[in-house]
């Protein structure tokens, strides 16, 4: 966890470098916010982007998922740094509303369903924990072991990572980049028709409001 603080907040900024780069130095969550994105941990979840790209990850979760790798409940606590640093009072809401940054798919909701199923399939599969790397460096007596049970989880991690997003959006529709039609006369707007119920003591006229997203409500 120490490292990953370090990774995170370094290299240093100094006040005008800050201001420089158009970051207001007296928004605490603005400069954490920058530090963080120009961090060695970015650049390191950048450089792996390729590797991990068709999975639907980007650098915040690659950073956890290289964190994860020692010990796979880093991963929580390195998304909760990053998130917290963008919205300290908030963390969660940051964490929700995160997208993609850059690329063909930026402007996506991060965490979308395909990702989500893309995460839960790698870290089912995937070698997470370095204690049990070192027991089988210890039990067998040499690397060999321990880099070839690394090496084939990591690649069925990532095969059924695959596999799992491009099912999901096969059969998901994808809602978060979906705009919405201005000119659709149905969207902000509810209507009222009438309506008869029939009640113990005999037939009722009443109103049905229906709303934008069609669900409804009686009033008498």
């Amino acid at each position: 966890t120490a490292v990953l603080w370090v990774l995170l907040n370094l290299p240093l900024r100094q006040p005008d470098q800050l201001s420089a780069a158009g970051v207001d130095t007296n928004d605490p969550a603005a400069v954490s916010a920058y530090v963080i994105d120009h961090s060695y941990a970015a650049s390191i979840g950048r450089a792996v982007e390729p590797v991990f790209a068709p999975l639907g990850f980007d650098w915040r979760i690659n950073v956890g998922i290289l964190s994860s790798l020692a010990a796979r409940e880093t991963f929580v606590a390195t998304l909760g740094q990053v998130a917290a640093a963008q919205s300290p009072d908030d963390p969660g809401a940051s964490l929700r509303g995160m997208r993609v940054e850059s690329g063909p798919q930026a402007g996506r909701l991060l965490f979308d369903a395909p990702t989500i199923a893309a995460l839960l399939l790698f870290f089912m599969y995937a070698l997470q924990c370095m204690s049990t790397v070192g027991v089988l460096r210890r039990e067998t007596g040499s690397w060999k072991w321990p880099a070839i049970a690394f090496g084939y989880m990591f690649v069925v991690a990532w095969v059924m990572a695959l596999a799992a997003r491009t099912m999901n959006r096969a059969t998901t529709v994808n809602t978060s980049r979906l705009p919405v039609a201005a000119s659709d006369p149905k969207i902000g707007r509810t209507t009222k028709r009438p309506a008869r119920m029939a009640t113990a003591s005999g037939p009722v006229n009443s109103m049905v409001t229906v709303t934008p997203r069609g669900r409804c409500c009686r009033a008498a």
